[in-house]
């Protein structure tokens, strides 16, 4: 049996198509960007990006143009949030913020961003591989 994050298509729906799907995901990418340990819900991240229907591409791509241009600016808060974000309003910084279509930038963001990102990418894909 397939899972759904297999089907995924090459070319994701738009955010503003796909929330349902996405707000789970944002929410659980906030992590990185909350002025707190990324450790307490990085278990819990994994797991939602691991179960959710997108490829790693995908995920590679949200974190990338999607969550990083909504949740940046915390960490460059002297009293950023620690907590996390409600979810509608999660919904609409995304919906302002994300830069969906363009490609992936790498090079953005500081070295914990992208170690986080690697970090990411290597438990899900193991997740996903111990549960076939």
């Amino acid at each position: 049996m397939e899972e759904a994050w297999e089907l995924a298509a090459l070319e994701m729906l738009p955010p503003n198509e796909d929330i349902d799907d996405r707000l789970d995901v944002w929410e659980a990418m906030e992590i990185f960007w909350l002025d707190t340990d990324v450790n307490i819900r990085f278990e819990k991240t994994v797991e939602i990006c691991a179960n959710s229907k997108y490829s790693l591409p995908d995920l590679d791509a949200i974190f990338w143009n999607e969550a990083f241009p909504a949740f940046k600016f915390n960490l460059m808060n002297i009293a950023g949030e620690w907590a996390g974000f409600p979810r509608d309003w999660i919904v609409e910084r995304v919906l302002k913020k994300h830069k969906f279509g363009k490609p992936v930038n790498h090079l953005r963001g500081i070295m914990g961003e992208r170690n986080h990102w690697r970090n990411l990418e290597k438990n899900v894909a193991r997740s996903r591989f111990a549960g076939q």
